[in-house]
C-alpha cells in the first residue's frame, strides 16, 4: 500500500515500511516489474537509487482493491456489535 500512498518510492523506503529484508523486496519488485505493474526509474536526487512507480494497470488494481477492502470492512462491521467495534478500533 505504500506505493498507493506516495507516487515514486525508493526501494529502501519500501524495505523499511514492509519490515522485510532488502533481498525479499528486490525479488518482489522484480516480479511486479515483469508483470508490468511497476516501473523503476532513476532518482534525480540520488543517482545510486531507483524510484518505484505504479503503472496504469496497477493504479486500476488500487481502485479495485480499495473497493473490495471497503466491502469487507462493511460486512465485518455488520457481524459485530457497536461496542465490539469501538473496542477493536481502540486496540
Amino acid at each position: 500500500m505504500v506505493l498507493f500512498d506516495k507516487y515514486g518510492v525508493n526501494q529502501n523506503k519500501l524495505v523499511e515500511k514492509a519490515n522485510k529484508e532488502k533481498s525479499t523486496i528486490t525479488r518482489q519488485i522484480d516480479a511486479l516489474e515483469k508483470m508490468n505493474l511497476i516501473t523503476r526509474e532513476s532518482n534525480n536526487e540520488d543517482k545510486r537509487s531507483k524510484l518505484i512507480y505504479l503503472t496504469d494497470a496497477d493504479k486500476q488494481l488500487e481502485v479495485l482493491s480499495l473497493s473490495i477492502a471497503g466491502d469487507i470492512t462493511k460486512q465485518s462491521e455488520k457481524a459485530i456489535t457497536a461496542n465490539e467495534l469501538e473496542a477493536f478500533k481502540k486496540s
